[in-house]
């Protein structure tokens, strides 16, 4: 065989495997998003629950094709939530904007979203009417703004109380007085979620007599701040045995507080938190922490399905209406077992979003975003 031949037919070769590339790469490559979608966190990008909700909501990006621009902001400034939101939309120019009621954000993101032309959707917390903002409903006086997703945080916050209350009063960590005394430790005064949440405990605390809230305290969301007062209330209250916190973090900023105070989190003092941070799971595990509740960590993701279908011609509020609630999930010892699947991070790549869309999956007939569908589904799917 000569070099000539071997030149030749190297060519051809290499002319061949091109094509082969072009024909099976080249469509992959060059496939345009379905549309384009960005969101404003209130936090920083290390924050223990928003920086799930961005993990999540890439995953489910990835597979519904929708080009995805996140950007955080902080809590301690609305103006700047503000500014960011604004920032992104000039920037990214997003089809639809998510953003949620907290400080800076829906009031007046929705409002921008209206003036560009940019379709918005709210998710983490529900909107209350004010004088700052007289729309009633989406689709109505703002019709940009399609819907509102937001857990029950009332309904979450009294069964978190409840399963710390009943927990307690099994294992006989009662007061003189036979009642169980709790500390409860919440966010920042102004957030609705923090309203909505308190009105939960409260409700559990004063509707029955086996228990006595002793001091509710404003930690800004901070497991520093959270411990520091914790060690406080306890010499405050020695007979307290329960603490019902509004975050994971905060929880474990009192877990550590109660190791500090010479106790045993989990078993001399109950620690309950919101949220189902990886961390939170891990300690249910271990016994630290006696229960978590959360699945609002998904509210983004499922928001980009119900775009991606409402994007597609079939409009999710003939099913859920414009406002509708998520499903909220506890976790305690009894059913950690079930719920192991969400303590590696990178089991969210297994999951085919798709198959939660109605658009893409025609046997959804209808739209279920519970933490135990999600897995039924990952698992299926993996």
């Amino acid at each position: 065989m000569t070099i000539s031949t071997i030149h030749v037919k190297s060519v051809y070769s290499s002319a061949l495997l091109l094509c082969i590339h072009i024909l099976f790469c080249a469509p992959v490559a060059l496939a345009e998003p379905v549309f384009k979608a960005g969101f404003t966190a209130p936090t920083s990008e290390d924050d223990p629950f928003f920086s799930r909700v961005a993990q999540v909501m890439k995953a489910a990006a990835d597979d519904l094709n929708i080009e995805l621009e996140i950007n955080y902001s902080t809590r301690s400034s609305s103006l700047y939530a503000r500014k960011k939101g604004v920032k992104l939309m000039a920037s990214f120019q997003p089809d639809y904007f998510l953003t949620g009621f907290w400080p800076g954000g829906a009031y007046y993101h929705i409002q921008e979203s209206q003036s560009r032309g940019i379709r918005s959707f709210v998710i983490d917390s529900p909107i209350i009417l004010s004088s700052d903002f007289p729309a009633t409903e989406p689709r109505k006086e703002i019709r940009q703004w399609l819907g509102q997703m937001s857990p029950d945080y009332q309904q979450a916050s009294y069964q978190l109380a409840d399963i710390l209350i009943n927990a307690a009063k099994k294992q006989n960590l009662v007061g003189e007085d036979g009642k169980v005394h709790m500390i409860a430790i919440s966010g920042n005064e102004g957030d609705i979620s923090v309203i909505e949440r308190m009105k939960g405990l409260k409700e559990r605390t004063e509707s029955m007599q086996d228990v006595v809230l002793e001091e509710i305290i404003l930690a800004g969301w901070s497991d520093v701040i959270a411990s520091r007062a914790t060690e406080k209330l306890l010499s405050k209250y020695p007979q307290a045995t329960v603490i019902w916190s509004a975050s994971d973090l905060m929880a474990q900023g009192a877990a550590a507080a109660i190791e500090k105070h010479g106790k045993t989190p989990g078993k001399d003092v109950l620690v309950g938190g919101f949220d189902l941070t990886k961390k939170a799971l891990q300690d249910i595990q271990s016994g630290r922490i006696n229960a978590s509740i959360g699945g609002h960590f998904l509210e983004g993701a499922w928001a980009l399905v119900l775009l991606y279908d409402y994007h597609h011609g079939v409009d999710f509020a003939d099913e859920l209406g414009v406002r509708f609630q998520s499903s909220m999930q506890a976790v305690t010892a009894e059913n950690i077992d079930d719920y192991e699947y969400l303590l590696e991070e990178s089991n969210w790549i297994d999951i085919d979003f798709g198959q939660l869309s109605k658009v893409i999956n025609n046997k959804r007939k209808r739209y279920d975003f519970s933490l135990p569908e999600l897995i039924k589904t990952a698992e299926t799917t993996k």
